[in-house]
């Protein structure tokens, strides 16, 4: 497909793995943000397209995942996003001074 948008002088943005083709059996019934084996799959991937396809002059850019759908609400995620904000600030004073 590259190679024929080439030709053609037509840019591409490739999006990332999602949905849209089913869930493998893998990653069904896991937070796809939160789970960090899923989140370690989706970097093998990009890591893999990205350098296969690093030099090709017809990608504009990369689009990781189309209209991401984070499930904020999701226990996982309220303990990775206080994780992350205990990580980064420490404490509640410096949060909110930020």
């Amino acid at each position: 497909m590259l190679s024929i948008c080439r030709e053609l002088g037509i840019r591409v943005i490739p999006s990332g793995p999602d949905h849209w083709e089913g869930v493998p059996q893998w990653l069904q019934g896991k937070d796809p943000f939160a789970d960090e084996e899923v989140v370690r799959a989706h970097e093998a991937w990009w890591e893999a397209f990205t350098t296969r396809f690093r030099d090709a002059p017809t990608i504009l850019a990369w689009n990781l995942l189309n209209e991401p759908s984070v499930r904020w609400e999701s226990a996982a995620m309220k303990t990775k996003w206080n994780e992350y904000l205990q990580a980064k600030y420490g404490t509640l004073d410096q949060i909110a001074a930020a």
